[in-house]
């Protein structure tokens, strides 16, 4: 399992087209943006900087770079804004229509928008190894994590990882449209699925969540969380298509 990434830091919003190929591309953009200690955060308009004027340097680049690659996305579907604003849960306020996802980590940032046929987006990304086993039993089981270490050649700490990352997603997406709160034992990881090696670039598998308990809304999950091994990255995407049915 390869984990270096040799990219460049970046000094502005990137498209993705890996990360778009997830959706088929139809009405949906990425951007992202890999950046350092020492990179300057990006203006951003008076709305976003109230949101964190408090907040800590490191806390401030992280959340202007993520709102810079959302208005990127959200200008390359026909929806420019001025401003992202956010909601009283803390989450991004995306315009009419649309649906979206930020997601940071150790010096990356990825932010999906999609219009038209996506209901509800909800990406995640994390550092290989990020779940260590302190952490590992509190967000899955020993099943969920043996289900992907079976499915792809990955050790403890990237199995649970990956079960972190989809989870991540899942709960993103939901939350979106229920504003409930799920846990990460409230869903499971009922199958894995992948279809390339670890090391091929794209989106490598699928990871089948299911709610243990009836979530709010009456949704209609399981749902299939894309799962991309991106260098030293895991990218987990679960999105939910406007007609029903989800990312296929």
């Amino acid at each position: 399992m390869p984990h270096a990434d040799d990219a460049a830091v970046d000094d502005r919003p990137v498209r993705e087209p890996l990360v778009e190929a997830t959706f088929g591309t139809v009405d949906t953009a990425c951007f992202r943006w890999f950046f350092d200690d020492a990179t300057p955060p990006p203006p951003i308009p008076a709305a976003e900087a109230a949101e964190i004027v408090r907040a800590v340097p490191g806390r401030r680049r992280e959340f202007a770079i993520g709102r810079a690659c959302a208005r990127a996305a959200l200008a390359a579907i026909g929806h420019p804004v001025e401003a992202l604003a956010r909601r009283p849960d803390r989450s991004p306020e995306w315009p009419p229509g649309v649906t979206g996802s930020i997601s940071h980590t150790s010096g990356f940032c990825l932010a999906v928008a999609g219009a038209d046929r996506w209901h509800r987006i909800g990406i995640d990304v994390e550092t290989w190894g990020r779940v260590g086993p302190d952490l590992a039993d509190a967000v899955s089981s020993a099943g969920e994590r043996r289900l992907v270490a079976d499915a792809v050649d990955v050790d403890a700490n990237d199995a649970a990882t990956v079960v972190f990352a989809a989870k991540e997603a899942y709960y993103k997406a939901q939350f979106a449209w229920t504003s409930s709160f799920v846990g990460f034992h409230d869903v499971r990881v009922s199958a894995v699925r992948f279809d390339a090696t670890p090391s091929s670039p794209g989106v490598v598998g699928r990871v089948r969540l299911g709610a243990v308990r009836q979530t709010p809304g009456d949704l209609e999950w399981p749902i299939d969380v894309a799962v991309m091994l991106l260098g030293g990255r895991v990218i987990a995407t679960a999105a939910v298509a406007s007609a029903g049915g989800n990312l296929q």
